[in-house]
């Protein structure tokens, strides 16, 4: 009987993560974006969301690709149907299948696997900025298990009836998260709530960020090629779910006013003929002074003071002149009287050591 030949465990340590990858790849994931972009009213998506476009996204609700919002969506292995002949050699299929194409000629076809795993890190390096998440604790459970959790039901129980800003959605999943480490399924439950929450802070996060560089575009001049004149739909959006209050009326002022400035800065000596009077001028400064920084408006509101040509000068600094004491000729008498004008004043006589000699009695 021959021997069994021992694997060799350096030849185990190389195919071990290649079997782990793999493993990992077509495990089922589970992502949750708890944001949304504007769009019609829909029953198929009543809460809102994101379309991403994934054949491997698979919804509780709705079209593939789409993520619900607070809602979270399992990716998984599927088969899309190729061209035999548009497969690249070497391409792992799961079947060939000879059928008709769209003009009924026979044709070979195959069915080539997307992976979850792939799919998912494909997802998360593009949107995890956007707020994206995935739930890492709930990675290679079946659906079936999932859903039994009814963690979608825990989390948000009245969904799709969602709270409307962001911060109302973070307080939300504080609160619930509370509950759940009281939950007999308390550590997956505190698992998915962190997540749940870190992916609704990122989502902040990436809608303040949208809505101050648009902010920044609407300040530009308009002849600057990144200039936005107005709010978008994204915009107005974000800022309803932000609890952020328009600012475009200010900042359409602070345009017009910088190229008031502009000009005020261009007419050197800034007289009323140059086309600007004192008071636009003042004007101007002050809008200026109210939508910048706090620095820029101590340094402008010292050019405001310096500049202003109506402005009343101070008046000049005199000092009071000094008060003549009148002559009392009794006081000279007294002094006179107590020092006599003859009187000397002799150097002290000393001794060997420099000390002063005492006088003997």
């Amino acid at each position: 009987m021959a021997a069994a030949v021992r694997p060799n465990i350096d030849q185990l340590a190389e195919v071990e993560p290649f079997l782990t990858s793999l493993v990992d790849r077509e495990s089922t994931r589970y992502l949750i974006f708890t944001g949304d972009l504007p769009s019609p009213a829909s029953p198929v998506h009543p809460a809102g969301g994101i379309d991403l476009g994934s054949l491997c996204v698979r919804p509780y609700a709705g079209a593939p690709g789409f993520f619900n919002r607070c809602l979270i969506t399992p990716v998984i292995k599927v088969a899309v149907r190729r061209i035999q002949e548009e497969i690249p050699d070497g391409m792992m299929v799961t079947q060939r299948i000879r059928d008709r194409d769209a003009w009924g000629r026979p044709t070979d076809y195959v069915d080539v696997p997307l992976y979850p795993g792939d799919e998912a890190e494909s997802l998360k390096r593009s949107y995890a900025p956007w707020g994206l998440r995935e739930i890492e604790v709930l990675r290679g459970r079946h659906q079936t298990e999932v859903s039994a959790m009814r963690l979608n039901s825990f989390f948000f129980p009245q969904w799709p009836d969602l709270p409307e800003t962001v911060d109302e959605i973070i307080a939300h999943l504080e609160q619930r998260q509370q509950a759940a480490k009281h939950d007999t399924n308390r550590i997956i439950l505190v698992a998915v709530g962190e997540t749940l929450l870190e992916a609704a802070q990122a989502n902040k996060n990436w809608m303040f960020g949208f809505v101050e560089a648009s902010h920044a575009q609407m300040s530009s001049p308009p002849t600057d090629p990144n200039y936005k004149a107005k709010y978008d739909a994204v915009d107005l959006h974000f800022l309803d779910r932000l609890g952020m209050q328009r600012r475009d009326q200010d900042l359409q002022t602070m345009v017009s006013t910088q190229e008031l400035i502009g000009r005020v800065l261009t007419n050197q000596g800034l007289t009323n003929n140059q086309g600007l009077t004192a008071e636009q001028f003042t004007i101007a400064m002050q809008s200026i002074l109210k939508a910048n920084s706090e620095h820029l408006a101590q340094v402008m509101e010292k050019t405001l003071q310096a500049s202003l040509h109506h402005a009343e000068a101070p008046p000049p600094v005199t000092t009071p002149p000094e008060q003549e004491i009148p002559f009392d000729p009794r006081f000279d008498e007294q002094v006179l009287k107590s020092e006599p004008a003859d009187q000397k004043i002799e150097p002290p006589e000393l001794d060997e050591f420099g000390q002063v000699k005492k006088k003997k009695k």
